[in-house]
């Protein structure tokens, strides 16, 4: 038997857990005196530089043509937002709240297909879009004296409509060229931006405090790492198909991170929210597979 699938499979999960940890230990990060646009820049310089030494060593090309190249530029702009939005969500509402609310970007993708590109969705996956938003309604809903801070969700919701334009637009790119160049090149313009921020303007960037802080930093960054490594070479084993239902488990990793490691607790009705988000997401990812013929 062909062990390449389950290897190829091995890698995705293990991708989408060192995603899931990466976040999950974002508040450490911020408790030790870091800000949001210190990670960005950090954990996006921190990739690119070791996906650039790895190319070289490997004797990679990392150059684009020029025409690929502006647009992996352009991508590397909206992920800098993108990557902002997302973590000062944190900052406001709780990792799981965040996850849950960035996670419906899958259907957002699938909604602007259909507007734009005349993709047909049938009557069994359109329902999973209102099932979806229901379920973010439930895991929006906080018994106690607990309350969601809505510029958190704001935040959380706007990073996933621009995780639905990288995801569109990345496609075509990654179509075009070697992913690993694109990706070095927009993860590396992530981290410019950053540093001209702080070059350009009064804002200085607020490295950790503490040892614990670094370490949560550094862990960060090295999981990030593991997640896109991860994620690649299982693409590259078991093909986009398989790998992108296996990437659901990355939110379902991140609830159940938060709560021993963080100390998160969901009632039961945000529970059930998260749930049916998934399911819903999963669900359309399945029919979708389902209705296309055969390569």
């Amino acid at each position: 038997m062909n062990p390449r699938p389950w290897l190829g499979g091995f890698f995705v999960v293990l991708g989408a857990l060192g995603f899931a940890v990466g976040v999950v230990l974002t508040p450490f990060v911020y408790d030790s005196g870091t800000d949001p646009a210190t990670l960005v820049m950090a954990r996006a310089g921190g990739y690119a530089l070791l996906l650039y030494l790895a190319l070289r060593l490997f004797r990679r090309p990392r150059a684009l043509p020029p025409a690929v190249r502006y647009k992996a530029l352009l991508l590397g702009g909206v992920f800098a937002v993108q990557s902002m939005c997302f973590f000062t969500s944190i900052t406001l509402i709780p990792v799981s709240v965040a996850a849950i609310s960035e996670y419906t970007f899958p259907l957002q993708v699938a909604l602007v297909s259909w507007a734009l590109y005349g993709q047909r969705i049938g009557l069994a996956k359109a329902l999973c879009f209102p099932a979806a938003f229901a379920g973010l309604w439930m895991a929006l809903q906080v018994s106690g004296e607990g309350v969601i801070d809505p510029r958190g969700v704001a935040l959380a919701v706007v990073g996933s409509m621009l995780l639905t334009f990288m995801v569109m637009f990345g496609d075509r790119i990654m179509g075009a060229a070697d992913s690993r160049r694109v990706t070095l090149h927009t993860t590396a313009t992530v981290a410019v931006l950053y540093a001209a921020l702080f070059l350009v303007t009064e804002l200085q960037p607020s490295w950790p405090q503490t040892a614990l802080g670094w370490g949560a930093m550094a862990a960060s960054s090295l999981t990030y790492l593991t997640g896109m490594l991860g994620i690649f070479t299982g693409i590259a084993m078991i093909g986009p198909t398989r790998a992108s239902i296996l990437m659901n488990l990355e939110p379902i990793f991140t609830l159940a991170l938060a709560m021993p490691i963080l100390g998160e607790v969901l009632n039961p009705i945000q529970l059930a929210g998260a749930a049916l988000v998934i399911g819903a997401v999963v669900a359309s990812q399945v029919l979708g597979r389902m209705r296309r013929p055969p390569a």
